[in-house]
C-alpha cells in the first residue's frame, strides 16, 4: 500500500473519530471562549476577563448556538458517541510482576559480538586546518 494512501486513511480515521466523540462541538466552544477572552481583556484585566468568559452568566452568541444545537441533537447520538469511543480506545490492563532477589536488568543470551582491545592501524584523520 503506498504511504500517501495510508497517511489518508489515518487522516480519515482520526477526523471520523474527532466527529464521532463530539468533538466539533469542543471546537466550536473553544473558539467562542478565545474570542470572548479576548474581547472581554480590551476591557479591563485578565482576570476579570477570564472570570467573566468561564462563569456562565455572559454567554455569546456563539456560546448559545453551540449550547442550542448540543440540545436539540438526538439523544440516541450522544449515547452513540460514548459507545464509539469506547469501542476505539479499550484500555489494555498491563500486569508486571518481578519475584523477590531478581533484577529488572533485561540481559540478552543471544548476543554474539567480540570486544576488541587493539587499536586502530591508523590515526584518525584531521581537518585541514590543523
Amino acid at each position: 500500500m503506498p504511504p500517501t494512501l495510508l497517511r489518508f486513511g489515518q487522516v480519515l480515521m482520526l477526523l471520523v473519530l474527532f466527529a464521532a466523540s463530539g468533538g466539533h462541538w469542543m471546537a466550536l466552544q473553544s473558539l467562542a471562549w478565545t474570542r470572548m477572552l479576548l474581547s472581554y481583556s480590551r476591557d479591563g484585566q485578565i482576570v476579570a476577563a477570564v472570570t467573566k468568559t468561564f462563569d456562565g452568566r455572559h454567554p455569546c452568541s456563539l456560546c448559545k448556538v453551540v449550547e442550542k444545537s448540543k440540545q436539540t441533537e438526538p439523544e440516541q447520538a450522544r449515547d452513540m458517541q460514548v459507545e464509539n469511543v469506547a469501542a476505539f480506545v479499550e484500555p489494555t490492563p498491563l500486569v508486571m510482576v518481578r519475584a523477590e532477589g531478581s533484577s529488572w536488568r533485561l540481559e540478552n543470551p543471544e548476543w554474539r559480538g567480540e570486544a576488541r582491545a587493539e587499536q586502530p592501524t591508523a590515526p584518525p584523520p584531521r581537518g585541514a586546518v590543523a
